[in-house]
């Protein structure tokens, strides 16, 4: 899937923009499915939050056209935006 990627012209290299970065650690890892999981990723909230662009998110997510990521990038979404970062 060529969608999601910071291209450099003058290197042959490619980095994912967080939205997909965090799709692809969703999708090849179907374990991170609950509260206790999405903890265990020991994300940095208040860079996710500030740095992911749900709406860009949700339509890569579309792009995967895979029932089971969708339900849990739904959860790590609820679980990101539940999350009190001020706290």
């Amino acid at each position: 899937m060529d969608i999601g990627w910071k291209k450099f012209p003058d290197f042959r290299i490619k980095i994912a923009e967080p939205s997909k970065a965090l799709l692809d650690l969703l999708y090849l890892n179907p374990h991170f499915d609950s509260v206790e999981a999405f903890f265990e990723l020991r994300l940095n909230f208040w860079e996710v939050q500030e740095k992911l662009d749900f709406n860009r998110f949700e339509k890569y997510l579309a792009q995967f056209a895979s029932h089971s990521l969708e339900t849990r990038a739904t959860k790590l979404i609820q679980f990101l935006k539940e999350y009190d970062v001020t706290a």
